[in-house]
């Protein structure tokens, strides 16, 4: 499971404005991320696509490949976050079309870090 750092590192990272929100894929055509996305690539993962423009998120050896357009999936190993929660912050992200700024405010609410 995250720590408190790197959940505090997640929420940082989506208030930067380093990041363009996109909606429905971890990794949009024009570099859009979801906010698992954003959470992946600040713990290091390499994330490429294959020809079939699915998603390669290589993490700490593990490696998980999903499908860009599903919604609602959950992408990253569950000895990061657990599926319910991986779920909870995409539909955050996608169904309920909340900012990263509003995300951010969550993830400190659901790892209780303020």
């Amino acid at each position: 499971m995250l720590t408190p750092e790197q959940a505090k590192k997640w929420a940082a990272d989506l208030r930067s404005g380093t990041y363009t929100q996109g909606r429905g894929k971890l990794l949009g055509e024009s570099g859009q991320r979801c906010c698992l996305m954003v959470l992946a690539e600040g713990l290091g993962a390499k994330v490429t696509k294959d020809e079939y423009n699915r998603c390669k998120i290589l993490i700490a050896d593990a490696e998980v490949v999903r499908e860009l357009p599903n919604r609602g999936i959950a992408p990253l190993p569950e000895s990061i976050m657990d599926r319910p929660t991986q779920r909870q912050f995409s539909g955050m992200n996608d169904g309920q079309a909340l900012d990263f700024q509003e995300i951010a405010t969550e993830v400190e609410k659901v790892f209780k870090l303020k």
